[in-house]
């Protein structure tokens, strides 16, 4: 019961199917009418059927792509650098360089400030002036004087001084027996001071029309007596914070050399047995300590007065290599 036309017209030759290419759209990374051109295709076999000859085998080119994807492929934005997926001419037709990567919410970390340099040397401190004026205790008095033509009858002790200016004026601490009497201050007693010994200890002079005392080399700055009375033998005094004043009060540097005397009565009770260090002992010690003296090593203003009254074996008031014989001698005999 078929139509005549049937076999011609039903079960003829059907048209040819035309199908649809990516080329067609350039449709590589999307979708072409019926089929993709994408790399999800392959996943869901939909792909057209020129996809991996067009889409994968065309290198794709950045001309008049700079900012998208020729091809879905490749790609010609500045992100294609972070997924390294860009098209090989990317760099040549859009100028790409890699993009900075976007700035910090934080802001950037101070430098590092470079190292400081070290210090510079200190300079070495600056010599001590030297001083305007020294003083000394001198040896003891053996003998009474007569300060004010009045007989003391003990013995007595002086303070010296060398200067290289004229000075007004001192004031020094004093610990020792506490003397009769005292002298005017000055060379030979005639320049006139005011000399003061407080119960604090405190020995001060000076001179009420501000008379200065000269420049000099062992002069006497003031000179202390005791009664016969007075049982000072085998005591000491001592002379600390010694305070100098210039004209119109200024300060000068002033200097100890010899701080202490030792008072041994009418003589040294070791006179010229040898002891020059008073150890109570003549030996190689006290030969070395004059030998030392004789030389300039140890300077003679350094030893107690019995001191140097022990080492002067021939009195000729003088340390010298006589003496050293002599001591020696002591040692040996």
């Amino acid at each position: 019961d078929c139509c005549p036309d049937y076999t011609d017209f039903c079960l003829g030759a059907s048209p040819p199917f035309t199908p649809v290419l990516c080329a067609d759209e350039n449709s590589c990374g999307g979708s072409a009418s019926d089929c993709w051109c994408d790399s999800s295709c392959t996943s869901f076999a939909d792909c057209c059927p020129d996809y991996t000859d067009f889409c994968l085998v065309a290198p794709g080119s950045c001309e008049d792509s700079c900012g998208a994807s020729p091809n879905g492929i490749c790609f010609c934005d500045e992100l294609c650098t972070l997924y390294i997926d860009c098209c090989d001419d990317y760099e040549e037709e859009c100028d790409g360089v890699a993009p900075r990567p976007p700035p910090s919410p934080f802001p950037p970390p101070p430098p590092f400030p470079p190292p400081s340099p070290p210090p510079p040397p200190s300079p070495p401190p600056s010599p001590p002036p030297p001083p305007d004026v020294q003083i000394y205790f001198d040896d003891p008095l053996p003998f009474p004087s007569f300060p004010g033509g009045e007989f003391i009858g003990g013995p007595a002790w002086q303070i010296r001084y060398t200067a290289d200016v004229e000075w007004f004026g001192f004031q020094m601490d004093y610990v020792g027996p506490i003397p009769t009497a005292s002298s005017n201050t000055g060379v030979d007693g005639t320049l006139g001071y005011a000399v003061d010994l407080g119960a604090n200890g405190i020995l001060l002079g000076y001179s009420a029309i501000n008379t200065p005392m000269p420049a000099g080399s062992d002069l006497l700055l003031v000179e202390f007596y005791y009664d016969d009375a007075a049982s000072v033998e085998g005591q000491s005094a001592t002379i600390s914070g010694f305070l100098a004043s210039g004209f119109e009060g200024t300060e000068l540097v002033g200097l100890i050399v010899v701080d202490t005397v030792l008072f041994g009565g009418p003589g040294c009770p070791n006179a010229g047995d040898g002891d020059v260090n008073l150890d109570m002992e003549t030996n190689v010690l006290d030969v070395v300590l004059v030998v030392n003296i004789i030389i300039g090593v140890t300077d003679v203003m350094e030893l107690e007065e019995c001191g140097f009254e022990g080492g002067d074996t021939n009195t000729d008031d003088t340390l010298n290599i006589l003496d050293v014989v002599d001591i020696v001698n002591i040692i040996t005999s």
